[in-house]
């Protein structure tokens, strides 16, 4: 736990260098730039899922795991792996940052770390290929692999990935509204197969499970935050439901897509919402976070209720200096049906210049 408080300290001190150089990024953009990222060819596959040369640009993996070890133990865990890529004015080179975290559900803990260089925009033309080295995720036309490990020793992920369904484009053929953020092209793999190896504390633990990944890349023009979910429900249907906030942290804008049977359905704002149905408060930051939700959407409700309260990331790569992003179980009744799955939620608090951040 010390370690952990060291690890926060250093933290936030790269999380304020990061902050001043994003927003001196955010606030140089023009109303051209705007525009250009208006009038962009909508997202290809397998080109786009090369790296750009947008400001902000991510490609985020998420997922459910369970297995045996080698003594017969049954374990379950959910991970994210994510990499940055942020392109600042005035900059030598672009900054990556990678953020790994495990909530070993079976052990009752959460455990991150994140990893920050400076290098050149990798020349892919037809998928992925980042490293931060020892961390690597690459990646092509739904077939990935991911590989991480903490320093201490505690967890690593050796993963491997397979699309069992189509590429998913949000919005406009891939480019959504984004709030006061402006405009965002953004494609998810909403049903990635996945098997692999945990090293538990030094114990192999074969695994599978089903992931998400999400590649989204913009120019921000201005602060806000927002909540975000990756839902996957047993009946082969994915959401995704992304509530965007402003700078005075009210919803700017609702981007809502449903996958079902492989098909891709765009859902009006108005047909979905999000209501916190808890609260957590975090130790280190002081920041209160909605724990759990109703979900509205189209026939029907959802509850996504987090297995763990505390699964903060307290990182550079966030306006707010932390966000929480938690494993969480799924359950409701759609169109007169019980339904049950996982997820994944996000909630990234608006930030407030000398004050605490404020989540939804």
């Amino acid at each position: 736990m010390q370690a952990l408080h060291r690890k926060q300290t250093a933290t936030a001190t790269i999380t304020l260098s990061l902050l001043a150089a994003i927003l001196v990024g955010m606030f140089s953009l023009t109303a051209s730039l705007a525009k250009a990222a208006d009038t962009s060819p909508l997202v290809r596959i397998p080109q786009d899922e090369a790296p750009h040369h947008d400001t902000t640009e991510w490609w985020y993996f998420s997922g459910h795991l369970r297995g045996f070890d080698i003594f017969g133990k049954h374990h379950r865990y959910g991970y994210e792996l994510v990499f940055f890529q942020f392109n600042f004015p005035n900059q030598p080179q672009p900054i990556y940052q990678a953020n790994l975290a495990i909530t070993d559900l079976t052990g009752a803990r959460f455990h991150y770390e994140q990893k920050i260089v400076a290098q050149p925009v990798p020349e892919e033309k037809n998928g992925f290929n980042l490293k931060i080295s020892p961390w690597s995720m690459q990646g092509s036309s739904g077939f990935d692999s991911v590989a991480a490990d903490f320093t201490d020793g505690s967890y690593s992920i050796r993963l491997a990935e397979t699309s069992l369904g189509p590429v998913v484009l949000h919005g406009n053929g891939g480019l959504i509204p984004y709030g006061p953020f402006g405009t965002s092209f953004y494609y998810s793999w909403t049903k990635l197969w996945t098997f692999g190896e945990v090293l538990d504390h030094g114990v192999p633990v074969a695994v599978i499970g089903e992931s998400w990944m999400d590649h989204q890349w913009y120019s921000p023009l201005a602060l806000g935050g927002w909540t975000w979910f990756s839902i996957q429900l047993n009946d082969n249907t994915q959401y995704m439901l992304y509530f965007i906030r402003n700078g005075e942290n009210q919803i700017a804008q609702v981007v809502a897509t449903q996958v079902k049977d492989d098909a891709t359905i765009h859902l009006s704002p108005n047909s979905v919402s999000e209501t916190p149905i808890g609260t957590w408060t975090s130790p280190v930051t002081g920041i209160t976070y909605p724990s759990g939700w109703k979900v509205n959407v189209p026939g029907g409700v959802l509850n996504v209720i987090p297995l763990q309260k505390d699964q903060e990331l307290v990182v550079a790569a966030s306006l707010a200096g932390a966000y929480w992003e938690g494993d969480s179980a799924v359950s409701g009744v759609i169109d007169g049906v019980p339904v049950s799955g996982v997820g994944y939620a996000e909630v990234a608090p608006v930030p407030v210049p000398g004050g605490t951040p404020l989540p939804p």
